[in-house]
Formats: structure tokens, sequence, C-alpha cells
């Protein structure tokens, strides 16, 4: 499926108009740190010497229920250009959305050089409950380098995604590379991570492009519209990620912990302009409870000890956005989601 959404869909996506993009809301939250990167072990192997592969479509059996945009599933597939990956199939589904660990046009460098070659792999680990799946690319290099004139493959990236059971979490974890060339093989410009929505096969349109902006270690996270991606020219990250980057789509912060005790709160309204409200017990007001707002970057923005049992949160200043309501003691932690038009 060479370029299925470069070459098939994009000639009818200029027409778009993304009217309402300021208002949408990424689903998760950012968080970036580094840790050692080590290749996974004991994992099925989905490329054999001799495939020669560009733009595979292989499918991948999870290994438990993941869920993602509110639905439940148990195998993710390659949809193209080497590492985009959706739940469900583009040619059956009308609508999809779908994971970019790494954007650019990935092949196999076996292409070339019969010595040495490209990786795919998976594996999924961990007890039932707290599984893993681990899905690596490993020295693969780049169709507009290796299908060029100079037909060369010097660059070459190793990475992984990982699909968390239980939190949903998704992470991106980044390998040694050897990318000496690195500007000439974007093919749009930059190193693009993050998540398509709404692609639809029946009218050859997609609704928005999350990606990572800036920094590779302390990026924003942007949304595109079709032009960017015509124009091959998408505002990706500043430069490759280094080894052992990581950036992890959560759905709670990792900073919210297992509590001892579930705390109750009441908070209400739960769709918010200017201001909300937080009612707890009097039990919690005399145990020294704290109250935080942590943002959809993961940052707590607002953090006090509450003093009336109904305290009222000034939310005029919070851009628009998913946000989290959590108060916390000795004793344990509650939490209540809240979103800002």
């Amino acid at each position: 499926m060479k370029k299925y959404f470069i070459k098939s869909t994009l000639v009818l996506i200029i027409l778009l108009i993304f009217s309402n993009i300021q208002a949408q809301t990424f689903p998760y939250f950012l968080e970036v740190e580094t840790g050692t990167y080590t290749d996974i072990e004991e994992s099925t192997e989905l490329t054999s010497i001799g495939d020669l592969w560009d733009d595979p479509g292989y499918n991948i059996p999870i290994g438990f229920d993941f869920d993602f945009y509110g639905e439940t599933y148990s195998n993710i597939q390659f949809i193209g250009l080497g590492s985009w990956l959706a739940f469900q199939d583009p040619y059956t589904n009308d609508s999809i959305n779908f994971l970019i660990p790494y954007f650019d046009d990935l092949a196999d460098i076996e292409n070339i050089n019969s010595v040495n070659q490209s990786t795919i792999s998976y594996t999924t680990e961990g007890a039932p409950g707290e599984q893993i799946l681990k899905i690596q690319w490993k020295d693969c290099g780049f169709f507009e380098e290796i299908f060029s004139s100079a037909g060369t493959a010097n660059n070459t990236l190793n990475f992984q995604l990982w699909l968390f059971e239980g939190t949903n979490n998704i992470e991106t974890r980044f390998g040694p590379s050897m990318l000496p060339n690195a500007a000439s093989i974007h093919y749009y410009g930059s190193p693009v991570i993050g998540i398509v929505e709404g692609l639809s096969s029946s009218t050859d349109s997609f609704e928005r492009l999350w990606h990572l902006r800036g920094d590779v270690a302390a990026p924003t996270m942007d949304t595109s519209d079709a032009s960017v991606i015509l124009s091959y020219s998408i505002p990706g990250l500043d430069s490759d990620p280094e080894d052992g980057r990581i950036y992890r789509f959560a759905t709670v912060p990792t900073s919210i912990k297992s509590p001892t005790q579930s705390l109750e709160l009441n908070v209400y309204p739960t769709v918010i302009t200017d201001e909300f409200f937080v009612e707890i017990s009097e039990v919690l007001l005399n145990e020294k409870t704290q109250i935080s707002v942590i943002n959809n970057l993961g940052q707590v923005i607002y953090n006090n000890t509450i003093t009336n049992y109904k305290e009222k949160i000034d939310a005029s200043n919070y851009p628009a956005g998913i946000y989290y309501v959590r108060i916390h003691n000795k004793n344990g932690i509650g939490t209540k989601k809240i979103i800002k038009n």
C-alpha cells in the first residue's frame, strides 16, 4: 500500500476546511523523559531475509485488550510508510484513527545491501493486567535515500512502540541511530511523531494530525491540517530524538500514582468556561487535603490546601483542553476530569 495516505487520499484533502481545530483537544497527556534503550528479546520477527520490505502490511496480536479513542482492540496492523499503525482496516472502516511513532517512509536496507537487514519484531511481556506490547524497528533505512539515484543506506533508525495494558498508555522510545544526513531523508522536512484522527477512505479525507513540535527534550503538541502535508512540510521536531528519548501519550499523568485510599470529591461543572467548584467531606477537610489541577502536559498549574468544604477555582486563564482535578493527603488520592472549551 505505497503511500496510501499520501498518494490516494491527499488529492481531495486540500479542499477540507479545518475551522474547528483550535477548539479540539489532544486526548492524552504528553510526557517526555529519558531512559535506557534495550533491544527486545525473545521476540517474534515479522521480517525475514529476502523480504526486502517497504510499506509492510503486518498484523500483530496485542495480547490483551487495548483501549484507543473509546474502543477496545486486540490487534494492530501496519497500514503504510513502514510504521503507521492502525487498530482498524482503513479500507473496510469509514473513519479510523492511527498511530505514527515515526512519520518518515521507512524501508529495508537489504533492498540495496544483501549483507545487512532492517528488522521489525514484537513481543508481549509482563504479568496479566500489566502486560506491554513492544514493537521494534531495528536498523531501518529510508525510502528516499535507498531508492534515490545514489542508492545508499547511510542513515538508519532504531525505535520501539510500547502499548500498556490497563493504563492504555502509548510510548515511543528511541535507540541509538545513525543519521549523518538527517536533513536529506525526512520526507516532510522534520521528524514527526503523533496521531492521525478520522482518516476516511470513502471521502479521501482526514480530520486532523496531532504531532510533536519543537525541542526534542521539551516539545509541544501541535495540530496541522492537510495543507502542510501537501506542501511536504510538517512543523515537527527540531531534530531527531537522541538515544534514550521517550515520548509518552498518557491517559492519566503518571505522577498520579495508585492511592492507598480513593478519596471522594465532587467537581462541577465538568465542562467549564471561567470557573468550577470542588466539594469534599468534613473528614477530608480536617486531614489537610491538598488540591491540584494538572494540564494535558502533566504539569501542575494549580496547587493549594483546601480550607472550605466547597472551593471555587478560577479557570478563566486556562487554555482550552483536558484537565485533571486531584485531591490528595497522606491517606490517598482522588481525581476527576474536566474539559474547558
